[in-house]
């Protein structure tokens, strides 16, 4: 996983963050011959400032929370 994104509306409290996941879109289904294609796509969650213990600045707590998160596809990696 890599952040790619966060924001946060200071109004709301919310945060929105978006990351790029390897092999998270599939791309080609199998065959016979050949399994399904994966290529690396995005993937966006969201949540709230008061439900966390940790400042978003902090990229290591950032990641360690980000890890257990719901995360939704958002789209591919044009990279």
């Amino acid at each position: 996983m890599e952040i790619r994104d966060v924001e946060v509306n200071e109004r709301t409290g919310e945060v929105v963050v978006t990351a790029l996941f390897d092999d998270a879109v599939q791309v080609s289904p199998a065959t016979w011959e050949q399994p399904a294609e994966y290529k690396s796509g995005y993937r966006i969650t969201s949540f709230f400032m008061e439900d966390i213990d940790f400042d978003v600045n902090d990229r290591n707590a950032l990641e360690d929370y980000l890890e257990k998160a719901d995360w939704e596809p958002y789209g591919y990696d044009d990279e």
